[in-house]
Formats: structure tokens, C-alpha cells, sequence
């Protein structure tokens, strides 16, 4: 099966076994390389269990910081609720916005092809996004729903605004107790990009809160990129990015919710993180375990302090073999024939995608070889060359007019 949303119906059925998922301290964090398919595991870390709260470091990259409301929404709210519905960011903010640039698509593919559902996320450092371990591997399977991710960050919209910044995931990292287990209280995915776009962008820290009354009378805030079309949102296509904030409730100690009967998230926000923030802090406790109220569960101390030690180990920076395939591309803006050059003769091959991630162009190349791009329309097109033996990969913004 190769959807990455069936998951939430899912959740519904398989939620009273929940209470009896264990969560072992000795679980391992288990990476999985995508270029490989290579699979081996970080041993558990320990840390101290008295502790009820603890939180990593934020960044506003080079964004500009605008302040979220902490005043409880009234209007536009979900019944019975005081947590706001979708609403496009883009009506509300800047595209060089922190926190709004934190927020992640996730677009996903097999063996070329696009996968029709996409999943969200959360950047939590320079180089790794947040996200729901069930938008990337099956729960009940040894299945992985996709064999390339490309992440774009920032806005983005279906009116062909491109992203701030895109990459693609190079490995994921998730809980040996979801991937052998299905522990469905541990559907986390920490996901590492090929690209630092979070030094641009900024990002969220991530956080546990043991202690339930710390939700009480607080405003957080949620980012997602839904791509479900319907009357009211007849554009969505997982590029378009949407904002809603408010109060939540606690259904007990791993599980927060939206306490309302229309309270529903749709195909495309799986994945999509709650952070709070007082303006001067912001982290990220919670990704959506499934559609119904709204339903996320929060991280534990355990799959914090696993996380945590994962970032600490991939500090921000652009890995090496990623600086050494230098490319130059004209011209740009172009119309007609692109010339792109190698630095180093050796073999690869280039993708154009549009801003939705679909892929336009994919063929060999040389140095100093003439793309023809006269088919794509005007616009804004992200061109990626892909170094074949190493790996290494290049992603330029490709304007057509």
C-alpha cells in the first residue's frame, strides 16, 4: 500500500490497544538510509526521569521574527472548541516569517513516481524535520511508503509561489519500538535533509511536558500543508501551506486533543506538529496521531532525550560530500535551452520538478550539457543534479519565462 494517509482511519481501530503499548527505555533509535536502504540502530542514551519538562534550542535563521497571538481565538473556531479552523498563512503573515518558515511539506515518491498522498512537518534544527513516523514507514509492515522525500519549507502555494527552500531527506530516525512493534505512542520520525535549509528558515525546538496542568489556559499553534480538495479548499495539491492556534485539551498523559465534533484533520496535515510559544521560546511537543478531535500524541522524556541525541550527533552543516558537486547553471532565467556545467566530470543526471514536486525533466548529464526546457510554462521550477557515485546533490531555484 502506498498511502501515506489510510493511517488515521487506522488509528481509530487500532486506538484501545494503545494503553497497552509499552514504552521500553531501552528502545534504540533505528535510521534507515534512502539513497541504500541500509538499516542500523543508535544505541538508547540515559537520562535523568525526575525531570518534567525540558526543551532544545530554537532558531530564527535569517527570518524575520513576526509574534503568533496568545489570546485564545473566539471566531472561527471549531464548535464547542476554542481552537481556530485552517487558515492559508499566507493571509496572515510573510513568507520570511518565524516561525511560519518552520513549517515542512513532506512529498513523497516511488520508484519515480508521486505518491498521491504527501504528509507535513516541522523544522527542529538545521537539517532535520519533525514529522509522524507513519507518514514514512507502514506501523503493521516492514513497508516504507516511499524510496525519495523531498522537503520544501516556507510557503509555497498552488498560485506557483515557489518554497523558501527544498531538499530531499537523506535518512530517517524513529523508535525500535514503533518499527518493530507498531507503538503507535511513539509515532515520531525525526527526518535528516541533505541541505542546512533550517539556517535559512530557522526552526522550532522540541519538547516533553510530563505534567498535564502545563497545558491549562496556554495557546499553541499548529502548521500544515494539506492536499485534500474539496468545495472549500478547491486548490490543495500538499504546497500550499495553512496556520490554526489555540487552546487544547488533554485526553491523558501522551495524548492531546480538539475536543469537537468538527474538529477533523484532513489528508496532508499527518505529520504536522503543535508547538507553543510565549514569543521568546518556541518548541515542538506533539505530531497528529490521527484525523478524529484532532488527536496528536506528545513526546515522551524517552523519545526526547533519543531525539535529542540524534540532533546533538548531526550539528548544523553542510555535509561534506554535498559542497564537493559544484554546478553552474545559465542561463537563469531561461527560455528554451538550460546549460548546466559539472565541476567535476562524472556521471549524473538532473530532475526539474514544479513546486508541487512533480517531476518534469529527468534524464543523464554531462558537463556542459543543453537541457531542453521549452516545455515547461513560465514560472518557477526547482532544478536538482544529482551526482550518481556519490550521491551528492545540488538544488537550484530555475526560473522560466
Amino acid at each position: 500500500m502506498k498511502n501515506t494517509v489510510a493511517y488515521q482511519a487506522l488509528f481509530i481501530l487500532l486506538s484501545i490497544f494503545l494503553s497497552s503499548q509499552s514504552k521500553a527505555q531501552e528502545d534504540s533509535i533505528i535510521v534507515y538510509e534512502f539513497k541504500t536502504g541500509l538499516i542500523e540502530a543508535i544505541p538508547p542514551v540515559q537520562f535523568d526521569t525526575r525531570k518534567a519538562f525540558d526543551n532544545t534550542e530554537h532558531s530564527f535563521g535569517e527570518m524575520n521574527q513576526v509574534p503568533l497571538e496568545l489570546i485564545t481565538p473566539t471566531s472561527n473556531v471549531f464548535s464547542g472548541s476554542s481552537f481556530s479552523k485552517i487558515m492559508k498563512a499566507d493571509t496572515l503573515f510573510n513568507d520570511n516569517d518565524f516561525p511560519i518558515s518552520t513549517g515542512a511539506s513532506l512529498i513523497l515518491y516511488e520508484d519515480g513516481k508521486l505518491l498521491k498522498e504527501s504528509c507535513s512537518g516541522t523544522l527542529v534544527s538545521g537539517n532535520f524535520v519533525l514529522t509522524s513516523a507513519a507518514c514514512i514507514k507502514s506501523y503493521f509492515s516492514p513497508e516504507w511508503y516511499a524510496d525519495s522525500i523531498i522537503v520544501g519549507a516556507g510557503f509555497g502555494d498552488s498560485n506557483d509561489e515557489p518554497f523558501l527552500t527544498k531538499t530531499h531527506v537523506t535518512k530517517c530516525y524513529l523508535t525500535e519500538s514503533y518499527y518493530k512493534e507498531g507503538n503507535l505512542k511513539e509515532n515520531f520520525a525525526l527526518l535528516e535533509l541533505a541541505d542546512p535549509i533550517g539556517l535559512n528558515n530557522g526552526w522550532v525546538g522540541l519538547a516533553f511536558i510530563a505534567d498535564t496542568n502545563y497545558y491549562n489556559g496556554k495557546v499553541f499553534h499548529k502548521l500544515s500543508y494539506p492536499n485534500y480538495t474539496s468545495p472549500q479548499f478547491p486548490s490543495n495539491n500538499g504546497d500550499t501551506l495553512y496556520y490554526n492556534y489555540g487552546e487544547i485539551d488533554v485526553e491523558d498523559i501522551s495524548t492531546v486533543i480538539v475536543d469537537s465534533p468538527e474538529a477533523n484533520q484532513i489528508p496532508g496535515q499527518g505529520g504536522s506538529a503543535l508547538f507553543y510559544t510565549d514569543n521568546t521560546d518556541y518548541y515542538a511537543f506533539a505530531t497528529t496521531a490521527y484525523s478524529h478531535r484532532y488527536h496528536h500524541f506528545t513526546l515522551s522524556n524517552h523519545v526526547f532525550y533519543q531525539f535529542k541525541n540524534v540532533l546533538e550527533k548531526h550539528p548544523v552543516g553542510v555535509v561534506e560530500i554535498y559542497q564537493e558537486h559544484k554546478v553552474r547553471v545559465y542561463p537563469n532565467p531561461a527560455n528554451g535551452h538550460v546549460l548546466i556545467e559539472l565541476e567535476k566530470q562524472e556521471p549524473s543526471t538532473v530532475r526539474i520538478f514544479n513546486v508541487s514536486g512533480r517531476t518534469l525533466i529527468h534524464e543523464p548529464l554531462q558537463s556542459g550539457a543543453s537541457i531542453d526546457v521549452s516545455s515547461l510554462d513560465p514560472g518557477t521550477y526547482i532544478l536538482q543534479v544529482e551526482n550518481s557515485s556519490s550521491g551528492s546533490v545540488v538544488v537550484e531555484q530555475l526560473i522560466i519565462y
